[in-house]
């Protein structure tokens, strides 16, 4: 449960102020409950950041792998939600330093594929992650998604089919679910 944000003395020349983050939970896959030592390494982890004046592209993820699907070593999706209610507090006191919260917490490293215990088709498991990644996080930050087809995929879900499914002028600088999602994380060429 350490999490450890890497030495940027090599980069102070280039003003580097923005840094992807990879928190991995892998041990805590099948706890329901993260140990408040990973909370305390996570906020010593977001003051470091805050001292070096870096913001971080944060992703939560469990699996650091790529093994065959269904073997049922990943988390439970009532495991996800309630790790992400704990991280609220957390993403809230430190609102400052996240640039954007890459939704991630299911499959190999935290990209939507290869899914241990959640076929990656249950597009109502991700839509669930979606929703509760929009409760946890501050509203001045933003979310993305692995790709333009999860995003439309998930908004066609009966949990989040009253959610607009177009911006507009009115609605791109709110916190409408839909503006707050727009973005789209692209890992691979092919997403």
């Amino acid at each position: 449960g350490n999490w450890q944000v890497l030495n940027f003395s090599a980069f102070e020349s280039a003003n580097v102020t923005l840094s992807q983050h990879y928190c991995y939970l892998t041990e805590f896959s099948n706890e329901k409950k993260l140990p408040g030592s990973v909370l305390t390494d996570l906020e010593k982890a977001f003051q470091q950041l805050r001292e070096l004046g870096v913001k971080s592209v944060l992703r939560f993820a469990y699996e650091t792998d790529i093994k065959p699907m269904g073997k049922g070593l990943g988390p439970s999706l009532e495991n996800i939600l309630s790790h992400m209610d704990q991280l609220k507090p957390l993403l809230e006191n430190n609102q400052d330093v996240i640039y954007l919260l890459e939704v991630g917490f299911l499959g190999t490293w935290g990209e939507w594929h290869n899914m241990q215990k959640i076929h990656w088709s249950d597009y109502s498991a991700k839509a669930e992650i979606v929703k509760k990644s929009l409760e946890v996080l501050p509203q001045s930050r933003m979310i993305t998604i692995r790709s333009p087809y999860h995003l439309k995929t998930i908004l066609n879900t009966p949990l989040l089919a009253s959610w607009d499914k177009e911006v507009s002028a009115k609605t791109a600088f709110t916190a409408t679910p839909i503006a707050s999602c727009l973005l789209y994380t692209s890992d691979a060429a092919d997403d």
